[in-house]
């Protein structure tokens, strides 16, 4: 999800009798990381940073502007591929992290070169600050 956190459904099978049919149980799990409180165990939400300006779509190889509150806190920048599951299995599982400058007011970042490795499309963009806490995502497309 673009706000760090995973959920997922829940579902019963009922097989009597070789009748295949399945039961939605309205249940939901939510699980929220711990990265996402602060870490003196109050249980409150940690201060994220946040991406107030970014290009909606990059190139390979391309250096971009992304602006935010406190550049110098930020220690990564990563493009994450949203999901893609069957079959139990997430075949576009990718974490990209990119490359960084850090100035005053901006960040100045650097696209992934190769497409061989970055297939084109659209990513979930989060920068992580100096607490390991992202940020919520911004979608880019790259390529």
């Amino acid at each position: 999800m673009k706000n760090g956190r995973n959920f997922r459904f829940l579902f019963s099978f009922d097989f009597e009798y070789s009748k295949k049919s399945s039961i939605f149980l309205e249940n939901i799990e939510i699980f929220s990381p711990p990265y996402l409180f602060k870490s003196d165990g109050s249980g409150a939400l940690a201060v994220r940073p946040t991406i107030t300006a970014t290009p909606s779509a990059i190139g390979y190889r391309q250096s971009f502007t992304i602006t935010t509150e406190n550049p110098r806190n930020i220690r990564q920048v990563v493009l994450m591929r949203p999901a893609s599951v069957t079959h139990s299995v997430n075949f576009e599982q990718r974490r990209i992290p990119l490359a960084i400058s850090p100035s005053k007011k901006t960040l100045q970042v650097t696209a992934p070169a190769d497409a061989a490795l970055v297939p084109p499309g659209y990513y979930m963009m989060f920068i992580i600050d100096d607490k390991g806490v992202p940020s919520v995502a911004k979608m880019v497309k790259l390529g």
